[in-house]
């Protein structure tokens, strides 16, 4: 009997408390299992959303970088373009295209060239459009292209006025040009000197150096290299400040509208055909 009420006492004190193990141990595998259950699926959950957000930071890094190169070919194509476009206004003076690979004309004169006729002077000096015809160069090679291509396209005029300059400037010295003369008649006599062979090499020398110091003395007496220099350099100033002061893309005259001098047209018929017309027109209305 006691060992009875002591199994009473036993069970009811599992009854009441709440800690007891009296769970089956069928129901504590269900409950194990269930939670391994929920791990794996809250594992399988984050690796999924690993897996997403990775894809994500792919697809936004790749959207970035097709963005960037993008970027990159447009700033290249437009560079390309900018370039394109600086080179060709880098080729361009005086809205006139320059070939930067081409040697200079100057380089290749030939005869033929230097007995180039003169053109019209309204067009040479452009006095029909003065200010759009003149300028001071910006860059060196603008001064050295203007140069080359305005004397070589207007050799004669230059030709011209480098004759009328130089005769301008030695016509109040006689002497300088006598001079001259006889120096270019000294010269001959040298060449026909070396050109003979009927004197000999002895005497031939002599003759040579006697004419050598009466080309000296004349040219001290008369002061011709000087006066030359000076009309050479005058000459070579004023004739190259021209050709480097007039643009290339000078506008031509337009001789339909009659002769312009300086910016003033002239009419076509002189002053006194307009006055012997008016007066005929008068008298006829008189009559």
């Amino acid at each position: 009997d006691d060992d009875d009420d002591d199994d009473d006492d036993d069970m009811s004190f599992k009854d009441r408390n709440p800690l007891s193990l009296s769970v089956p141990r069928h129901a504590l595998n269900k409950l194990a299992s269930e939670m391994e259950r929920e791990e794996a699926k809250e594992r399988k959950r984050r690796e999924d959303a690993m897996t997403m957000m990775s894809r994500e930071r792919r697809t936004t890094s790749a959207d970035e970088n097709n963005n960037i190169n993008n970027n990159n070919n447009n700033n290249a194509h437009v560079g390309r373009r900018r370039r394109s476009n600086d080179d060709a206004s880098n080729n361009r003076i005086d809205n006139v295209f320059v070939d930067r690979n081409q040697p200079a004309k100057l380089a290749f004169l030939t005869i033929e060239d230097l007995k180039k006729k003169a053109k019209p002077w309204r067009e040479f000096f452009s006095t029909d459009h003065l200010r759009k015809s003149y300028r001071m160069p910006r860059t060196r090679e603008e001064m050295y292209v203007r140069f080359d291509r305005n004397v070589y396209e207007y050799l004669g005029n230059y030709r011209r006025c480098s004759w009328i300059i130089a005769l301008a400037l030695l016509y109040k010295k006689p002497k300088a040009i006598a001079g001259g003369v006889v120096i270019l008649k000294l010269y001959e006599v040298l060449q026909v000197l070396g050109q003979t062979v009927a004197i000999q090499d002895t005497h031939k020398t002599v003759i040579q150096f006697f004419v050598q110091v009466l080309i000296w003395v004349v040219s001290i007496v008369t002061r011709v290299f000087a006066s030359l220099s000076m009309a050479v350099a005058v000459v070579f100033t004023m004739l190259g400040l021209h050709a480097i002061l007039r643009r290339l893309d000078a506008p031509k005259p337009s001789f339909k509208k009659g002769k312009r001098v300086s910016g003033v047209v002239w009419e076509t018929k002189s002053p006194r055909e307009m006055n012997n017309s008016n007066n005929n027109s008068n008298r006829g209305g008189i009559g």
